[in-house]
């Protein structure tokens, strides 16, 4: 049981490294769309101007306007970090990490006590190095990821009615 776990468990890795990766690609994708909801609003106020108190959300196309329409404007809170698909996409990959080091010492031979303690120890280890890794990621690789993104956004998406 444990040998078929073991062969699993790193394609599970790789698929919730993979997810990560694709939900970032994803909020860069939405930009577009975002953009165009706001063109139409922006289309109906030009007709009908007397709309603009029912718009809830920005009638521009500028980036500001479409960040803001997207949510991107609000506050950022806790909650909204933890929620954030991405954090628990992580955090399933490193209760992963600590299982699949629970079944390698349960593989060698260890005691059930050896192995929950080896899976604790490994997790919060993956833990504090996903923690590390992402201080040092998110100021330099997802720094030069968003100005990557944002400059591909910029090329495709040009506003034609800024504010």
């Amino acid at each position: 049981m444990e040998g078929s776990a073991l062969l699993v468990l790193p394609v599970v890795l790789l698929v919730g490294l993979a997810t990560i990766l694709r939900l970032d690609a994803a909020k860069g994708e939405d930009f577009g769309p975002v953009g165009g909801m706001n063109r139409l609003r922006h289309g109906y106020l030009e007709l009908t101007p007397e709309l603009e108190p029912y718009f809830v959300t920005a009638h521009y196309d500028d980036e500001t306007s479409v960040k803001q329409s997207y949510g991107m404007g609000a506050r950022m809170s806790l909650s909204r970090v933890l929620a954030g698909a991405p954090n628990l996409v992580a955090a399933i990959n490193i209760l992963t990490i600590g299982v699949f080091a629970a079944l390698v010492a349960v593989t060698l031979r260890a005691s059930d006590q050896v192995a929950l303690i080896v899976g604790a120890l490994t997790a919060l280890v993956a833990l504090t190095a996903l923690v590390a890794v992402v201080a040092v990621v998110a100021v330099v690789g997802l720094g030069a990821l968003a100005i990557h993104s944002i400059r591909t956004t910029r090329r495709i998406f040009r506003p034609r009615f800024p504010r």
